[in-house]
């Protein structure tokens, strides 16, 4: 039965890794918590319950962490991108090197029972930068999006193995930038003069904004070495004001 159970897990373990791994293939993602969560993988953060992080991962967690706890960080990107036309002509975008740091700290209270917390962290930002004479120079050529979350949290535990948690989620998107080539072609038809050469327009787009959301979470832990848990984290509608 004990090596059912250990297959079993096993399995299910590989198919979460799997699926991560698809999905950081697919896009550019910031979510690094912190070194412990990058470290396993982001596997069973629902119920991880030693580390301040719980603030933004599961904020029931925090009624485990005893004290003052804080956790300071940053991972380093080293991004590198090429495309591919259906020509078969490669294009490969200019190298981009970023730090996203991240925060989180949690304070208990009544001996245990009651907990706050606050977390910092950057999930979702991007930045590309693509050559002017690049075919992707009608899409995008300076692409960025700088943003941050706050997140506060309480949590008290409802009964001895029983802790619930929740906050409000603050997201700013403090910089979004869209620079593209805009073909002359185009230009020259909408202002209704003869095409001047044979440079391009650039559009330029420039705007900021905010947004409220929410997060909870649940912890049961029937034992010291054993911790299930359960988190939501709402979506958040953000409406960026800027400049054309």
């Amino acid at each position: 039965m004990k090596k059912l159970l250990q297959a079993s897990l096993a399995g299910i373990l590989s198919c979460v890794l799997v699926t991560n791994s698809w999905a950081g293939a697919a896009f550019i993602g910031n979510e690094v918590t912190s070194a412990r969560s990058a470290g396993q993988g982001y596997v069973g953060l629902a119920g991880q319950n030693n580390d301040p992080t719980a603030v933004y991962s599961n904020p029931g967690a925090m009624t485990a962490l005893k004290g003052t706890q804080i956790t300071l960080g940053a991972h380093w990107e080293n991004v590198h991108g090429t495309y591919e036309d259906n020509s078969g002509n490669q294009t490969k975008a200019h190298v981009v090197n970023v730090a996203v740091p991240n925060f989180s700290m949690t304070q208990s209270f009544l001996d245990g029972k009651l907990s706050a917390g606050l977390s910092s962290q950057s999930p979702f930002g991007l930045e590309t930068n693509w050559p002017g004479n690049s075919s992707l120079r009608y899409v995008a050529t300076n692409s960025r999006l700088g943003m941050v979350q706050i997140m506060p949290a309480v949590a008290y535990k409802v009964a001895p193995m029983v802790s619930i948690g929740g906050g409000p989620d603050y997201a700013n998107v403090f910089r979004a930038q869209l620079d593209r080539h805009i073909n002359n072609d185009f230009v020259a038809l909408a202002v209704g003069d003869p095409l001047n050469g044979d440079e391009d327009a650039v559009s330029s787009l420039r705007g900021s904004g905010a947004g409220w959301g929410y997060h909870v979470g649940a912890v049961i832990e029937p034992s010291d070495k054993h911790a299930f848990g359960a988190t939501y984290h709402s979506k958040i509608n953000i409406r960026v004001n800027g400049n054309y």
